[in-house]
């Protein structure tokens, strides 16, 4: 279970935790253990990331979207239980251009 929290730790933020950070957030004892079981999730997530190439053209971008609360939330409101949230959510979306297979043309 260390092992999960850590990774969720590690990939939580664009700037990262510290191992010894993520020490105190566990509430570990020793300093050493933590700092090899970082270590070694860089390794494994760097090895997996030489292992794809990115080719042709690439654009990336961010966008954020607004949810309302759950209907489970909503219901409770409306007993007066509550106040009505927003959060947002991150939305990650791949395109690829599109090739007639009898013309060879492609679309955008």
């Amino acid at each position: 279970m260390i092992w999960y929290k850590t990774i969720c730790l590690i990939t939580a933020t664009k700037k990262g935790f510290s191992s010894k950070e993520i020490q105190r957030q566990l509430r570990l004892k020793r300093y050493e253990p933590v700092w090899a079981m970082v270590h070694k999730i860089r390794k494994a997530m760097g090895q997996r990331d030489d292992l794809y190439t990115l080719e042709g053209m690439i654009e990336a971008d961010e966008g954020y979207f607004s949810v309302e609360a759950s209907q489970v939330e909503q219901s409770a409101q409306k007993a007066g239980r509550g106040s009505k949230t927003k959060s947002n959510v991150m939305v990650m979306a791949e395109s690829t251009i599109l090739e007639d297979l009898e013309t060879g043309k492609t679309e955008r």
